[in-house]
């Protein structure tokens, strides 16, 4: 694909994502100008800035996309993710552990470090995973 046709087919991604995620209920979202250290896509959630790196390829690379999203130009407390859209897939996320930590713990209102248990406690025996048999913590 030339240049232009895949900065063509990068927008338009970008586009449909914001269209998803003002589908979704988030107000604000944005796309970014296109710099090079600028995200892609700029919202807010759980009252922070949360920017987007959108990759819509034949087979992006997560990690390389995930340094770009965390090089990019925001601030300390952004949250950041990349949505990643390969040709005739279904789309996913990556999400650094900082997002997905304050994510948790905005979600169920708690401080992860605080609650964290002692790990014979995280276990809570046969039915606590519906696929799950037995709970071996050696596995």
């Amino acid at each position: 694909m030339s240049g232009s046709r895949s900065r063509q087919k990068g927008t338009a991604g970008e586009r449909a994502l914001v269209k998803e995620l003002q589908s979704w209920g988030l107000d604000g979202v944005h796309r970014c100008p296109q710099k090079d250290d600028a995200p892609d896509i700029l919202t807010a959630l759980i009252g922070r800035p949360l920017v987007i790196e959108c990759k819509r390829q034949k087979k992006a690379n997560p990690r390389a996309a995930l340094k770009q999203v965390l090089d990019s130009e925001a601030p300390p407390v952004a949250l950041r993710a990349v949505y990643i859209k390969d040709d005739r897939c279904d789309p996913f996320w990556v999400l650094p552990h900082s997002t997905m930590r304050a994510l948790v713990e905005a979600l169920t209102d708690t401080d992860v470090q605080a609650d964290r248990k002692h790990p014979d406690d995280t276990c809570q025996g046969e039915g606590y995973l519906p696929w799950a048999t037995s709970c071996d913590p050696t596995h």
